[in-house]
Parts: structure tokens; sequence; C-alpha cells
């Protein structure tokens, strides 16, 4: 296990408390209009208007909107206009993709359910309608989506015919609010709250699957891994923890890290990928999280977004001297590494999480681009093609311009 460094970079800080900060006092006040950094939810083999698309990728744009991309070409399918206040249409988490239907969470504090072409087919406020940072997850017939409120809420999917309506099932109450999405296993949710606790539920009831939440200390905003009994997950303590998934109690931690863990850590391999705001990303084997490398990525600033997995590379994004970038390396031990990094407009930054498809791998960034990314056989990212989500409707990828990688 790694000795402990408890400096954090400047950079790291300051991104932080910006994060937080604007998350927060809209969360409290309701004034700060929202960025949003929806990260892309694909689908395949999806029909629109008597064409079937071999690929389309959903995500929620910092206009308010709800976009569906062809994966192919880049050129906007549909787009639907969020319902809340318009100072608060924005979407922070990923879009949820079960059984024809589209699940997303609006940081106006609605539940929006679509049909893959973009029907209305219910949308309900969650709560009190605050606002809703994490992703919602479908498990089975349930939706899981937390809310800033500092609950975790629970719907039944009532299906009839074609038409999805969401019917609450249960509320897991915690002291913080919930930006964390909810991770499920063998019957049961865990979630962070920034109240600095990992809580356990059971998705039949919402009661209490613990004795006692797990205490960091720090609050845990990143969507928590479960595998092999054990729940994996980083607080803004600069820890990464493993969690006995059956009694809550803690079986190993890793405290190499110079700063917070915000984003969801991935697993291939038995090897835990945790992304930190420090600018590394660590391999930590699952047994013990003793680092796997001999040494961690090492970008060139915060890591907000969660990597993705793409055949036996891992794809990672980050601000590399205040330009967006994507690195890729070897998952087995983080050698050939390779980086795709883009300007773009106003200081472009990538707080989302990335999405492997593929081959292929969807970025989303701060100057309003969607972009896709294809991984070729030594590990190289190549610009398929880049959508700028403020263009007038209908739009077009913008795939006549040079590629920036």
């Amino acid at each position: 296990m790694s000795g402990r460094n408890s400096g954090l970079r400047l950079p790291a800080v300051l991104l932080f408390q910006a994060i937080f900060l604007l998350l927060a006092s809209a969360a409290c006040a309701r004034l700060t209009t929202p960025e949003g950094w929806s990260a892309v939810a694909v689908a395949a083999d999806v029909q629109y208007r008597g064409v079937t698309y071999a690929e389309v990728a959903y995500v929620g744009s910092r206009e308010g909107r709800i976009l569906a991309l062809d994966g192919s070409s880049g050129d906007t399918l549909w787009a639907f206009e969020l319902r809340g206040e318009e100072s608060r249409r924005a979407v922070y988490g990923t879009p949820a993709v079960h059984e024809g239907a589209l699940y997303v969470g609006g940081y106006d504090g609605v539940l929006y359910v679509l049909t893959m072409d973009g029907r209305d087919l219910d949308e309900l406020e969650v709560g009190d309608g605050d606002p809703i940072v994490g992703s919602p997850v479908v498990a089975g017939n349930i939706v899981l989506v937390g809310s800033s409120d500092g609950n975790l809420y629970a719907y039944d999917i009532v299906r009839t015919g074609s038409d999805v309506t969401l019917r609450e099932k249960w509320i897991a109450p915690t002291g913080g609010k919930v930006w964390s999405t909810p991770a499920v296993a063998d019957g049961i949710a865990y979630f962070g709250s920034l109240d600095r606790k990992l809580y356990a539920v059971n998705l039949s009831d919402g009661a209490p699957a613990w004795p006692e939440p797990f205490a960091a200390r720090g609050a845990i905003v990143a969507k928590p891994v479960v595998d092999g009994g054990l729940v994996y997950v980083g607080a803004v303590d600069g820890v990464f923890y493993a969690v006995d998934a059956a009694t809550g109690v803690e079986a190993a931690r890793f405290v190499g890290a110079n700063g917070w863990f915000w984003a969801g850590a991935l697993m291939s391999g038995g090897l835990v990928f945790a992304p930190s705001l420090d600018g590394n990303l660590y391999a930590l084997d699952a047994d013990g999280l003793s680092p796997a490398w001999s040494d961690p990525l090492r970008t060139g600033g915060p890591i907000v977004g969660s990597p993705a997995i793409v055949g036996d590379r891992i794809t990672a994004p980050s601000l590399d001297n205040k330009v967006a970038t994507v690195h890729s390396v070897r998952a087995s031990d983080g050698g050939a590494s390779e980086r795709c990094s883009f300007g773009g407009r106003n200081s472009t930054q990538i707080k989302a999480s990335l999405t492997s498809h593929e081959g292929y791998v969807y970025v989303v960034a701060t100057d309003r681009s969607v972009r896709k990314l294809e991984l070729d056989a030594r590990g190289d990212l190549h610009e398929d093609w880049v959508r700028f989500t403020d263009q007038d409707l209908p739009a077009s990828a913008d795939s006549g311009r040079a590629r920036e990688c």
C-alpha cells in the first residue's frame, strides 16, 4: 500500500472548488445557471422515421436539450427541450437506455422518460424538484435516481403497451445531497452522499442493507463499482476505499493520491482504474488496492470524468496545460501511451465521462462539442466526427474541417 502524500495540487483544488461551488450554490439558491456535462449513452439498431440506425448517441447539451445523434455521421436526428425552469435546464448525468426507453435526470429536478425516437412518455418532478446531478440507473423494473434533497428515489416502471409511466416505490434518505450515481448488484443499491457516507439499501424496499453506512472522511460523489463481494469508491478526502459489500466494513484503502476522487472508477482484468483530480489515473489490484503499474498514467491536469475501456486499452480525459486531451494506454501495464488533444473554443475542457462503443470513444467537451474518436490497433486516437450542439437544428456534423487529432 502506497504511503500518503497529503499535498494537493493547486489546479485540482481550484477545479474542485469551482465544480462544488457551482453545483452547491445552484442546488441551494437556484440562482446559478448550470453548465451541465452529460456523457453519451449509445444504443444500437434504433428505428427513426422508418430508418434503422446502426448506432445512435444520446446526450444532454449545454443548451438544455437532449439530442439524438447518428453514430455513423454525427448528424442530429432529433432534439428534446427540457421542460423545467429555463435557468435550470441542464444534464450532468448520463442518460440510461433500457428496453426501448431513455431515462434522463435533469438539473431542473425532473426525471424524463422518452422513446428512442424522442417522444415524451413520462416526466415527473423528483421530490420537491431539487437538482439531479448523478445519472439515473435502471435495474430490472426499477429506475433509481439521486436528488440534491438528500434522498435516493426508486420508481417502478409501469408499461402499458408501448407507453411507460413511473410510480414511486420508495425513498432512501441520507444526511447530504446525493450526487452519486448508484450501482446495483445482487439486489442491493450502493451510493454515496455529500454527508461523507456510502450507503447500501435493498432494491426491493429501500431498507438499509448494512447496520450502519460506511463513513469516509470526505464527500462521496463518485459512482461505486461492485465486484467480487467488494464495493470500490473514492472520496474527496483523497482516499480510495474497498468496502465489504455484505457488511459495510472497510476491506482496504489506497492513500497514494495527491488529490480528491470525483469520477467513478472502472474495473477490468482484476484491476481497478481510479481517476483523481491530481491528474493521475491509478491502476490498483482489486485485492488489497496496491498499485498494479510501476507508475500511474500521469496527465497534465485534473481528471473529472470517468475513463473508458476500449479493447485492451483504457482511455482517460484530462485538461493538459489548458488543452482538452484524451489519453490512451495499455490497461495491463500502463504502457504505449498515446493522446489526442483539441483546443476548440473558449479554453476547452473535458468534464464529462468517456463512453466506449465498438472500438470508438465518445467525448463531450465544454466547447459544446460531441466528438467520436476511433482507437486504432496501435492505440492512436483519430477524430471520426465532431458535432457542436449550439448549431441551429437540423444540423450535420462538422466533417469537412481539418481533424484535430
